[in-house]
């Protein structure tokens, strides 16, 4: 038996009442809705590469102390590269610029609103040194060279 459906027409106003199959009119839906659920797939997917960031893991040091630290690594023996920077440049709750120093040793600074977020944290202690001194902490942001920009900092408290 034929489904009767309003078709909108360019002739009328109001449209046409036409007879459609219902194999037809099961047909027309089963194609708007896999239309609908496609869009709706691809912008989800674009809305996730709009909000992607990276998770850095590393060691939070004192970025002036490692900027002082690279400027005199020049001039100083051999030996001096071999100096562990997470405990040298170890913050403390009255540092002021921070950077992350990664596993592959690739430091990161931080941008001013995670210096803050940085320092905040350290002075509650919520970021804290572990057995060793170290401090380990995970940065959710997006780098821009040799910078990132912080959404996100906390700490660890472990080795990695």
């Amino acid at each position: 038996m034929p489904a009767i459906r309003n078709i909108p027409n360019e002739s009328t106003e109001f449209g046409e009442w036409i007879a459609m199959d219902t194999g037809e009119l099961e047909k027309a839906q089963r194609s708007l809705g896999m239309t609908l659920i496609t869009k709706t797939g691809i912008t989800l997917c674009f809305a996730g590469l709009l909000c992607y960031g990276e998770n850095l893991n590393g060691k939070l040091i004192d970025a002036s102390c490692y900027q002082n630290s690279s400027a005199n690594q020049a001039s100083s023996p051999p030996d001096h590269s071999s100096r562990k920077l997470d405990k040298e440049c170890a913050p403390t709750a009255a540092t002021k610029d921070f950077a992350v120093q990664t596993s592959n040793k690739k430091v990161y600074k931080l941008d001013s609103s995670g210096n803050a977020k940085a320092a905040d944290a350290m002075k509650s202690g919520s970021i804290k040194p572990d057995n060793d001194g170290d401090v380990h902490v995970s940065v959710a942001g997006s780098t821009q060279g040799s910078t990132i920009k912080v959404d996100s900092i906390e700490g660890k408290g472990e080795h990695r």
